[in-house]
């Protein structure tokens, strides 16, 4: 993966013709397939990352190559954000916690830590797992760990240590384009 730097100043971004016509140079060069990007419509994400979500996603409608948009949660909590696909990132959630460890401008902020982005992955990873079905509760409280059979949880055992297999990345999927066709 490659990364570029386009030297904005932090907090200062605006979807306007200069940032679209920077990613949209930037994606023809790569001739980009598919993009994923910040979502526009996060209900509390960084303001430079609703205005880069919306300048990606404008350009991307210009650059014939790239037929696929993905948006990717908000790494802000609670953002409203409803993912549509979730992607294995488990190869990469070492990179992901080094890259946003390297945001200096970040420093600080608890959602960015990385017990905070481990946590997150493996609550993706949860939704892949079907619900078990409800059991009645004991007529006495029990002490002894979860099975072994039931990967899911039960949070109301402290003792409980049930952990998915992989992180993962939520993200939610614009339909896919033909070559040329421009985004409604």
């Amino acid at each position: 993966m490659e990364v570029t730097c386009l030297g904005l100043p932090d907090g200062a971004l605006h979807p306007d013709r200069e940032l679209i016509s920077l990613v949209e140079s930037d994606l023809i060069a790569r001739k980009c397939t598919t993009l994923i990007t910040h979502s526009p419509h996060a209900a509390n994400d960084h303001q430079d990352h609703l205005a880069l979500g919306a300048a990606t996603t404008n350009a991307a409608a210009r650059v014939p190559t790239c037929h696929t948009v993905l948006y990717g949660e908000s790494h802000a909590p609670y953002s409203g954000f409803s993912p549509t696909v979730l992607v294995d990132i488990t190869d990469f959630l070492d990179d992901k916690i080094k890259a946003l460890a390297r945001q200096t401008s970040q420093l600080g902020r608890w959602y960015l830590r990385e017990g905070y982005t481990r946590h997150r992955a493996a609550d993706a990873a949860w939704r892949l797992i079907p619900p078990t079905p409800r059991r009645a509760p004991p007529s006495k409280p029990s002490r002894a760990p979860c099975s072994p059979c039931s990967r899911r949880p039960d949070r109301s055992r402290p003792s409980c240590r049930a952990r998915p297999s992989s992180a993962l990345h939520a993200t939610s999927l614009d339909p896919p384009r033909q070559p040329g066709q421009r985004h409604g």
